[in-house]
């Protein structure tokens, strides 16, 4: 994006778009309302340049996300299927999950799917596998 337009564009009510690209189209003369798009439920409107930054680093959230979740996919299957808990610590876990928890609120704050939505499956996942060790160290004691 034009250096100019980086110190312009930015998150303008919807009740002041008009205003808005009246505005920045004085100042950027090849600035027009095709550059403003509605982004989120907030009737915030951003760039398109932004628009497809937040496109691509949802994008890349999510399959960070994924590897994230395919990561713990051994050790649900470790615990549940071969019922083994050896070497799992439970402290660990739990710390995992609460970091877990504080991202997904974290993206709620920040409005983004791709880490309320990892972050939260990927709690899931590993209070699957906490459950398991527990259910496991249980019958074994």
């Amino acid at each position: 994006m034009h250096m100019l337009a980086q110190n312009v564009v930015k998150d303008v009510p919807l009740a002041n778009l008009d205003r808005w690209i009246k505005q920045t189209s004085q100042k950027l003369p090849f600035f027009n309302a095709k550059h403003a798009v509605m982004v989120g439920d907030n009737n915030q409107w951003r760039s398109y340049p932004d628009v497809l930054k937040l496109i691509e680093a949802e994008t890349i959230g999510f399959i960070a996300g994924v590897l994230g979740l395919i990561a713990w996919v051994p050790q649900v299957a470790e615990v549940w299927f071969y019922k083994r808990h050896e070497g799992v610590s439970l402290p660990t876990i739990f710390t995992i999950i609460t970091a877990l928890v504080l991202w997904t609120i974290y993206g709620l704050l920040i409005d983004s799917i791709s880490v309320i939505v990892s972050n939260l499956v990927a709690a899931v996942l590993i209070g699957i596998v906490a459950a398991g060790v527990i259910n496991l160290r249980l019958q074994t004691s």
